[in-house]
């Protein structure tokens, strides 16, 4: 069977897909994790080699030492809202449609299919917002930049490390393509996910129409059902972001990511800018704050134009400190394999039960009951 790269290695890009001129190349999910990964049409490929020539597994990258961090967030709060972290991308975003750039980002539709979109309608930004903690189908994305791009026009791309190394590797590309990576945690597959709502749903006998990762205190799995919540828990209260934070979920090149280093790769990084004020003061605003790294000229020249953003300057080290993968990948938890041994021969369910749902089930009654007497008070207040 012909192949692009090692399965192990592949990060799931897409960038073959896109390249290839037989079209014999598709993507399709892993049948171990659901991750997806590039599958070669045998009578089509007429073994040209390009899937290899491009692959950015397959190929060296220039890392640099970042210019300088900065901690950063919307001057306007109501800007804000809807976004991650400082709403740091959004400003990008914004600023790159004034200046006359297409930008690349991720979103969600109503059915949890997460893709990669080319546009340049500042419409499509609200839905870029907010953490997706999915691997992103990348569809056509790469051929599309890659026309845009022998048009001469500019395009800004934000999205996972792996991804922006795809991106770089179009023709042209340092002319006219600025990437900005996120500081990655790794990818849990969508099947994964979707398995996941299914699971909820068969809990709570309701259908889930909205699912989101965060809140504006920090991470917090919600789903809501036409509306209502029918489900809230805190990162380590919640099956899902608990397997996802302790490496039990990612794509398996993750845990070898070369980008989860201290030099970066893409014009910018940014990302939650955890742990910040601990060892040095700091004026905090009263909501969430970013990090970004500017690693290139052509970086600091994009952000230096977001007049809607408050930034100060900060160390390397603190940054470093409270993003571990700004240092190295995340680590695979113990019982990874286990997970995924029942996951294929009993489900979701079965696979969390076997790894870490006495631990997170424990941890969310043991905070239920903490948080009780304030949510009494709460009640009481409001009934006056």
């Amino acid at each position: 069977m012909k192949f692009v790269c090692d399965s192990e290695k592949c990060t799931g890009c897409g960038l073959c897909k896109n390249i290839c001129p037989r079209n014999a190349i598709q993507m399709v999910p892993k049948e171990t994790t659901g991750h997806f990964y590039p599958v070669i049409d045998s009578e089509k490929c007429v073994d040209c080699g390009l899937c290899r020539k491009m692959c950015p597994t397959m190929d060296e990258e220039e890392f640099r030492e970042p210019k300088v961090v900065y901690a950063a967030w919307r001057k306007n709060a109501e800007q804000q809202k809807g976004s991650s972290s400082g709403g740091v991308a959004a400003a990008l975003y914004e600023t790159a449609i004034s200046n006359g750039f297409y930008i690349v980002g991720t979103w969600t539709t109503d059915d949890f299919v997460t893709q990669m979109k080319v546009t340049k309608e500042l419409c499509d930004i609200e839905s870029f917002k907010s953490s997706k903690y999915v691997q992103a189908d990348s569809d056509d994305v790469y051929e599309k930049i890659g026309g845009l791009i022998r048009q001469k026009e500019r395009v800004l791309f934000i999205g996972t490390p792996c991804q922006c190394a795809a991106a770089r590797k179009l023709y042209n590309s340092k002319e006219y393509l600025i990437t900005v990576d996120l500081i990655c945690h790794g990818v849990p597959s969508q099947s994964t996910f979707r398995d996941y709502l299914e699971w909820i749903q068969k809990k709570k006998n309701k259908e889930i129409t909205e699912a989101s990762f965060r809140t504006p205190y920090g991470e917090e799995m919600t789903l809501k059902s036409k509306g209502k919540v029918i489900w809230k828990r805190k990162m380590r209260e919640d099956y899902y972001l608990d397997a996802f934070n302790s490496g039990m979920l990612n794509n398996e090149a993750c845990y070898e990511c070369r980008y989860a280093q201290e030099k970066r790769a893409s014009d910018l990084t940014i990302g939650d800018f955890w742990g910040i004020g601990k060892k040095e003061p700091f004026a905090h605003p009263g909501r969430k704050v970013s990090v970004v790294t500017v690693n290139t000229q052509k970086g600091m020249e994009l952000l230096s134009k977001c007049d809607s953003l408050m930034m100060v300057e900060r160390s390397y080290e603190e940054a470093t400190q409270g993003n571990t993968q700004l240092r190295h990948p995340l680590v695979r938890h113990e019982k990874r394999e286990l997970f995924w041994q029942v996951y294929r021969d009993e489900g979701i369910e079965q696979a969390f039960i076997h790894t870490i749902y006495q631990e997170v089930s424990r941890t969310y009654w043991k905070n239920t009951v903490k948080r009780a007497p304030k949510e009494l008070v709460k009640r009481l207040i409001g009934r006056r």
